[in-house]
This record gives C-alpha cells, structure tokens and sequence, in this order.
C-alpha cells in the first residue's frame, strides 16, 4: 500500500516541532508534501528518524516546499517563476521499483478568496501544469496546499474570520473558483471527492474545519489503485500541531 501525505505545517511548526513528528510518524507516509517549511534542518531530522530521503524545494519568500520519500527520489526540481508563483513548486521522480517511478509535484498557492488572487491562483496553476501534464499517462501525483475551494464543495462562511466574510460579502456573497476546475479539465482526478462525493472533507482550520483546502490529484494510471482519501483527525494533538490539518491517500500498489 501507497500512502500521501500533504500536510501544511504553519510557519515552519515552529514550537510545535514534536506534535508534527508525533503526527508523522502515526501516518507513517510513502511520500509526504509538507507546506511552510521554514527551517530544514528539522525535516532532515524528521526525516532521518522516520528512515526517509527528503528534498528541501527553497522558496521565493522564506517559505519552502519539502517532499518525504520512502522510496530513492531520483530527479528533483525547484521551480520559482514569478509572476505568477507567489511560493515554490517542487517537481521530482520518486523509483518505486527498478525501472518503475512515479512523479510528485508539489505546490503551496496564493491564500485569500478574492477574485483577484482565485484569478491569480488560476493563472499559478496553470503554470504547474505546463509541466505536470506531461505526465499524465504516467503515475503522478499533484498535491498540497492550494487555498481555494473545489466546484462542488460546500464552506461554512459565518465560521470564518471576520476579514474573509468580509471579503465574500463584498463580492456579492460569492466565492470564486477557478484554479480547481482547471485541474480536472487537465485530466487529473480529486482522490478525495473520488471517494467521498457528500463528505465535507475539510482541513481548515484544525480545531474546527469550515473549508477544504488541501488536495491530492493523482494521474488516471494511479486511479484503479486508489483504495481511500481521508482527513487525518488522530492522534488528538493534529488539531494543535499546525492550522490545517493533513489529508492522506492511499493507493494498492
């Protein structure tokens, strides 16, 4: 069994080191995506006690992108095109098997739900996918942090801060979505809507989602494969460990 793991971990989990560990080590992640990473020293220490390679994608603004491997990454990429990319997306080939890899991009994209950065998150996404695409006839997977909300998701807009209701208010009570529908027009497939078509799946904030924010999209090949998508709500401290919380698919490969 294949497990993914995207997971934002706030501001580099400063202070919270040992729960995010804590939360690692009981998903036990294949691969992991880890969003905000500020120092990393503490992945490669994460790393080296869960027995995985790590790659440390630098970022524009002090904020990087991190991929955890089981398997040996073979080829790894940091890629930081501004405009449009406000963080880094990662790009690497993870060898499943001798002769056999899959790719993993990486991405962490604008916040805020006006209609000005959903139009720039488009435009962010669509950058990432003039090289994800390539590889849709092969494993792949696309994942991480993309601060919008797909096209059939329901949020619950009272529970958000107060700037953010504000800001919906503003644009006629709506909330744009753009960046996801591109995605699946790309032909990569939601691995948790996939499964869990009524479920809410929410993963922010972590002491009470109102908005799902994290993704993992996965080529049609991985598709046969995927077996569950589910938010991680154990051990207890997740909820305290970072402001999102991780979203985990696992695949029968």
């Amino acid at each position: 069994m294949l497990r993914v793991m995207t997971y934002n971990i706030l501001q580099g989990g400063e202070g919270r080191e040992q729960a995010l560990f804590e939360v690692l080590r009981s998903v036990r992640p294949d691969i992991a995506v880890l969003q905000e990473v500020r120092n990393p020293q503490t992945i490669r220490d994460w790393a080296r006690s869960l027995g995985m390679q790590v790659f440390i994608a630098q970022g524009n603004v002090g904020r990087h992108l991190a991929l955890m491997s089981n398997a040996p990454i073979l080829s790894r990429r940091a890629h930081r095109p501004f405009p449009p990319m406000l963080h880094v997306f990662l790009e690497a080939a993870v060898e499943m098997a001798p002769g056999e890899h899959l790719w993993v991009y990486g991405v962490h994209l604008a916040p805020w739900y006006s209609v000005l950065m959903e139009a720039w998150r488009w435009w962010e996404i669509r950058t990432v996918l003039r090289r994800a695409q390539a590889h849709l006839r092969d494993p792949c997977f696309l994942l991480g942090d993309f601060n919008t909300i797909g096209p059939s998701d329901m949020t619950n807009v009272r529970a958000m801060p107060l700037p953010l209701r504000l800001m919906i208010l503003i644009q006629g009570q709506r909330i744009y979505r753009l960046a996801i529908p591109e995605v699946l027009r790309a032909g990569f497939v939601d691995c948790f809507r996939e499964l869990n078509p009524t479920d809410a799946g929410h993963t922010l904030p972590a002491s009470a989602p109102n908005a799902r924010l994290d993704y993992i999209f996965a080529s049609p090949p991985l598709l046969p494969y995927l077996r569950n998508c589910a938010v991680v709500r154990e051990p207890d401290l997740v909820r305290d460990a970072s402001d999102h919380l991780p979203l985990v698919a696992e695949f029968d490969l």
